[in-house]
């Protein structure tokens, strides 16, 4: 659960913000109702979560004293001792918290040398732990504090410009900027904003557009919020002859690679650290840069990861998904004498639980249709899903590579590579091509044309050499072109142990087949291993 409660007027809420980012910045785990699920009384979880604090921060202004909910919050608070008040304006507090210290936030734009903001830093400190310092004490050697991943990454995005200086009045680039925030909001995990002397946010999305003649240029780079260093950069070029076509597909790619930059960013701030030491949402991202790798020997770690994750949370959707996912790959894999039926039964509850949290998340939903993909359980459910996160965000990489699963298991094969190419169209870099190149192989191979499906087959094995349906596909691409003592090679490097995975019905029926003879080309005699 949460350590810091937030109240605050509706009016204050890029205050609370400001203020919930710093305090993450310091380690705490804060909690906003704008976290509020979908599925619940918001009366029942507010109360709950409130309880539940060591510490609650109430924002006082002028408009949060008129609302009852605050004055409730602050009411209980102040009961159960949990209270750390701070006012915004010059608006008197109402009895009896009138009679209470409070912090002078007034004016306070982040400095974390801020008298009123130390104030507040040293009671929080002191109800919940943590850095009991003021921020910009010195620390003694030898004893870091490692700042926590906050469930949701802030990004300011300031307004697009040409070079020359003219930062409004275009309406191509105001218009980018928009349909990039709202292609950014899409994603749960990203809270944009706009970026301004007050704004304190993790990233900042920036940008400028040039024109020469009929085309444009428009190059967006995100840097950290803290430091200003780049994290990611990009350039993209198109003609204005259909200008809101050209917004729309640059603002979906955009928005996807800036989520993957983020969260690639974040996993790698987590490298090193010990599994004990993370949060919830921190396992979620080290379990989801696991389960790219691909491979049987990542199955064990991804469900510890997850498991552990959903120990610390039980709600915690996006881990539940990951969870369902694992127990899909040991089901894939399986080989005789694995209980195929308790496996089944696990990743129901799992896909279960997750739905209760999840249903409104994109990235719950592609990852529960994997799962119930790879353990063959209910592909009608699971097409229904990855449409639904199509639908709810069309710049989810990780959406159109899973719909297109989807496809490739029914047979529809060129509708497949469509959605594949569309994914490598969004983001031609992204980590998950280890499992999308090989995918596009596999569908060449369905269609005859296995020439071609060689080379992104043996790309998407270059970079994950344990993905065992790459393998299958390179090895039928390979046998089909006549190419046999090289498919045998492949085959020779292939652990046995995922050999369950050339019997599944993931591969559509033609391409089973035709992986069935190109096995037996090479001189496959594995089966009964598997």
């Amino acid at each position: 659960m949460s350590e810091i409660f937030i109240s605050y007027a509706r009016t204050n809420e890029p205050e609370a913000h400001r203020i919930a980012e710093a305090l993450k910045g310091l380690g705490y785990r804060v909690w906003r109702d704008d976290e509020l699920p979908a599925h619940r009384d918001y009366s029942d979880v507010i109360e709950e979560r409130l309880r539940a604090a060591k510490a609650v921060v109430v924002v006082w202004s002028g408009e949060a004293v008129k609302s009852q909910w605050v004055r409730a919050e602050a009411d209980l608070a102040r009961e159960a001792g949990t209270m750390v008040q701070l006012t915004l304006d010059d608006a008197p507090l109402p009895m009896p918290f009138n009679r209470i210290q409070c912090a002078d936030l007034r004016g306070w734009q982040g400095d974390p040398g801020y008298a009123g903001w130390r104030k507040v830093v040293e009671s929080v400190a002191a109800l919940v732990g943590g850095p009991a310092a003021a921020p910009d004490a010195d620390r003694p050697s030898g004893s870091p504090v490692r700042p926590t991943t906050p469930d949701r990454f802030s990004i300011a995005l300031a307004p697009f410009a040409d070079p020359a200086g003219a930062a409004s009045g275009d309406d191509f680039a105001d218009g980018l900027g928009a349909e990039i925030a709202t292609a950014l909001a899409r994603f749960p995990g990203l809270l944009v904003g706009d970026a301004g002397p007050a704004s304190v946010a993790r990233y900042r999305l920036e940008g400028t557009v040039r024109r020469s003649g009929p085309r444009v240029r428009i190059n967006v780079q995100l840097r950290d919020g803290s430091g200003g260093a780049r994290v990611w950069a990009e350039g993209f070029d198109g003609a204005l002859d259909d200008p809101f076509a050209l917004q729309d597909d640059i603002a979906g790619a955009v928005a996807g690679r800036v989520e993957a930059a983020i969260i690639s960013n974040e996993t790698r701030g987590l490298a090193g650290c010990p599994v004990e030491s993370l949060s919830a949402h921190e396992l979620w991202l080290r379990a989801r840069e696991t389960i790219r790798r691909g491979g049987l020997e990542q199955v064990a770690e991804i469900e510890a990861l997850a498991e552990r994750a959903v120990a610390l949370e039980p709600g915690h959707a996006p881990s539940l998904s990951l969870l369902a996912c694992a127990l899909g790959f040991r089901i894939a894999y399986a080989g005789a004498g694995a209980d195929v039926a308790a496996l089944g039964g696990r990743l129901q509850q799992t896909v279960d639980r997750a739905m209760l949290t999840g249903a409104d998340d994109p990235e719950v939903l592609v990852w529960i249709a994997e799962a119930l993909l790879m353990a063959e359980k209910d592909t009608v459910v699971a097409r229904a899903l990855a449409e639904r996160a199509l639908e709810m965000n069309p710049g989810h990489v990780l959406a159109w590579d899973i719909s297109a699963n989807v496809l490739l298991q029914a047979g529809e094969y060129e509708e497949a590579l469509a959605r594949y190419r569309r994914f490598l169209h969004l983001d031609p870099k992204s980590p998950w091509r280890t499992w999308v190149l090989p995918s596009i192989g596999c569908c060449l191979v369905a269609m005859g044309r296995f020439q071609e499906a060689i080379a992104p087959a043996k790309e998407g094995l270059q970079i994950a050499p344990r993905n065992p349906w790459g393998a299958a596909g390179l090895i039928a691409a390979l046998a089909h072109s006549g190419r046999v003592d090289e498919a045998r090679e492949v085959l020779a490097q292939f652990d046995p142990r995922q050999a369950g995975v050339f019997r599944s019905s993931q591969f559509g029926p033609k391409l089973t087949g035709l992986i069935e003879e190109a096995l037996r080309l090479a001189g496959w005699t594995g089966w009964a291993e598997s």
